[in-house]
């Protein structure tokens, strides 16, 4: 099982470099912790991982450069080291002038057919690529532009292939004026159309030089490091784990797709002497106080006292989706209490099953220059602050209407800005509901007052209410936006399949009744439908909850069908479901897959790629879906629900009478042909008395 990696423009390709140069070490250092056999092991699973050749003093990685200038692959490919790089795509036009826009629609046609060859000569080279890992920064124009594009084709091009990104975020003062507006656009458009981002920042990065590592001078070479080195602690071998377990693990869910992995402990070289050995107990706290509320901010995201930050910066909510953790040296694995620390259910969203919260590996083996190491990868809501940040300087360029021409000029207008701050927006929120859902708040009472105390700001009290999903459907779409065909919703599906959310001109050609506009506003509207919150008012009387799953099927057999805002969190209920779902290895059909791709539709998201059978199986069933609800009596709304025939009831739709319709108290959706098309486990959707 190997990965192939793509380097876009300089900081990918530099950051690319001092992850190989970091592997070649851990490769060809002695190690003293492992046995002969397992150390051979090791390396051998290591070299097929990452390198198409290796011989004794010359390792060729199976990867592909990629930049618009040659300056920086020249002095890469030069370098005197065991590192010889093969796939280079860089020709001398200049670079990509810092404009997402320009790197994205002409430099990447001066290089993509380049790219595309030499990522298909790899692929074939290696029995096994299963995972294309990519390297590049956000804030410039070619590894975000140009990198954005070339991704975009190669999802087209291995739709079975796990693509992971690797994104630097710039330093919040950067020097790059435009670094905003190119960092939300390199996100929103990956967001979609990769598995994942491993998210890394300087500035973050930066101060673990300077604080931890006690670096006085710290340049580009040493932040590079340190980041290789959390980059080969996740996925150097290590038992089972694997980029496909990374995926799998931390970035399943559709909604939540940003990783960020942090590693402890970092010593400077001059200390190293004066420490003693730390037991995995000690480190586990450790890691776990980096990433607790209250002391996040401190360790990792500022180096100021306490008595400094506001109090807004000191209560930073952070709760997980998900944790993956690999442990590495020493001669004895971390035992079970001591990772209970990691497993703490306080960390999670409720909604999260457990066994999808916390996954461990561990590898005998030490890291190179290292004893104990821990790298913990996480996918929290931690990472909100960081890009609230983004957004919030980016918004204030975007009001004044600062450098948009830069980007107009080159197909990029003022609604593709717009919808790119409503996908942000909606990503936040997304991942501000996992900590809301862990107590259920209810957040009306908080929006209400931040719209009410900030109308004198209007662009960012609007701002605000997107990121919150509440504004109002009447303020924001008419009945025209609203008013689409069967036919024209049929084309939107199949456009949604083949393009994504985010290609409006692709959607625009695909439904010729509409414009990319009706599309932009429709797609949105029913996003908003799908994030909207559940409402108990039980709650307000001090009674206990219920499990979120259990809430959801009884608002689907209880609620009336002219709600559509409580009907649109039917696809969070098949969401969920999917995820108890057992994958069928005998069979072609992948039910999970088609709960997902259900799920996805609802919400008005881009479904994902699935494989012709299944295919064929989801259509198939939903045809007949839509010919048995259409022959169903007429009865009033309110009733449809709860009122639905058994199967036994069901034999023929020729006529009203033929149809025994009365009110059942409980019902089972398994024995119901209408309601259960893709035969949904009986154990979860059956209503609770």
């Amino acid at each position: 099982m190997g990965i192939l990696t793509i380097q876009f423009g300089q900081c990918g390709n530099q950051l690319a470099q001092a992850v190989f140069k970091y592997l070649v070490n851990d490769i060809v250092e002695p190690n003293s912790t492992s046995v002969s056999k397992l150390e051979n092991e090791y390396r051998d699973a290591s070299k097929e991982l990452w390198f198409s050749s290796y011989k004794s003093a010359c390792f060729t990685p199976r990867s592909v450069l990629v930049d618009t200038e040659k300056k920086v692959v020249s002095s890469l490919t030069d370098a005197k080291d065991s590192l010889k790089f093969d796939n280079i795509v860089a020709k001398s036009g200049g670079g990509s002038a810092n404009n997402w826009a320009f790197g994205y629609s002409l430099k990447a046609d001066m290089l993509l057919n380049d790219v595309i060859e030499s990522v298909r000569h790899e692929v074939e080279k290696c029995d096994d690529v299963t995972h294309i890992l990519s390297f590049l920064s956000s804030g410039g124009g070619t590894g975000s532009g140009t990198g954005s594009r070339v991704l975009e084709s190669l999802r087209e091009q291995y739709p079975n292939k796990v693509i992971m990104n690797v994104i630097v975020l710039p330093y919040s003062k950067g020097e790059i004026v435009t670094q905003n507006y190119n960092t939300l656009l390199t996100v929103a458009k990956l967001y979609d159309i990769t598995d994942g981002c491993i998210m890394l920042q300087n500035d973050r990065l930066h101060r673990i030089c300077n604080s931890l590592l006690s670096m006085k001078n710290v340049d580009l070479n040493d932040i590079n490091t340190v980041a290789a080195q959390k980059i080969c602690a996740t996925f150097q071998p290590a038992g089972n784990n694997s980029l496909w377990t990374f995926a799998s693990q931390l970035t399943s869910q559709p909604n939540f797709k940003f990783v960020q992995i942090n590693t402890v402990p970092h010593i400077a070289k001059e200390h190293v002497q004066y420490e003693s050995e730390q037991d995995w107990s000690t480190l586990l706290r450790y890691m776990r106080n980096v990433v607790d509320v209250k002391h996040h901010v401190l360790l990792e995201n500022s180096s100021s006292t306490v008595s400094q930050r506001s109090g807004r910066e000191v209560a930073v909510s952070c709760s997980f989706a998900s944790n993956l953790l690999v442990s590495r040296g020493g001669t004895s694995i971390p035992d079970v209490s001591a990772l209970e620390i990691m497993r703490d259910k306080q960390l999670y969203g409720t909604w999260v099953p457990e066994f999808c919260r916390f996954e461990h590996f561990h590898q005998q083996r030490q890291l190179y220059n290292t004893n104990k190491f821990l790298a913990l990868a996480s996918n929290s809501n931690s990472i909100c602050d960081t890009f609230d940040a983004i957004i919030e300087q980016a918004w204030t360029m975007f009001n004044h209407r600062a450098y948009l021409h830069q980007y107009s000029k080159y197909g990029i207008t003022q609604s593709d800005f717009e919808g790119v701050f409503e996908k942000m927006e909606s990503i936040l929120y997304n991942y501000r509901e996992i900590m809301a859902n862990n107590s259920w708040i209810n957040e009306g009472e908080n929006i209400r007052d931040i719209s009410d105390k900030e109308t004198t700001d209007e662009p960012s009290a609007k701002r605000r209410c997107i990121r919150t999903g509440t504004l109002s459907k009447s303020n924001e779409f008419s009945e025209t936006d609203l008013k689409w065909s069967v036919n024209e919703k049929q084309q939107l599906f199949n456009a949604l399949v083949k393009y994504g959310s985010s290609d409006l001109d692709a959607l625009a050609r695909h439904i010729p009744t509409k414009n990319k506009s009706a599309i932009f506003k429709y797609i949105l509207y029913l996003e908003r439908m799908a994030r909207t919150s559940l409402k108990d008012d039980a709650d307000e009387k001090g009674k206990a909850r219920q499990a979120p799953i259990d809430m959801w099927i009884q608002y689907v057999c209880h609620m009336s069908l002219s709600d559509d805002y409580k009907l649109m969190d039917i696809s969070r209920a098949v969401k969920f479901i999917a995820l108890f779902e057992e994958r069928n290895t005998e069979s072609k059909v992948d039910i999970r897959d088609c709960y997902e791709v259900v799920a996805a539709c609802l919400s008005g998201n881009a479904p994902k790629h699935v494989n012709p059978e299944t295919s064929k199986y989801l259509a198939d069933n939903l045809q007949k879906l839509a010919m048995d609800t259409k022959m169903t009596p007429n009865i009033s709304e309110n009733k449809f629900i709860s009122g639905l025939p058994q199967r036994k009831e069901c034999k023929t739709y020729r006529s009203k009478k033929q149809i025994k319709v009365e009110k059942i108290e409980e019902f089972s959706f398994v024995t119901n042909k209408i309601m259960n098309p893709l035969k949904i486990p009986e154990n979860l959707l059956i209503a609770k008395k």
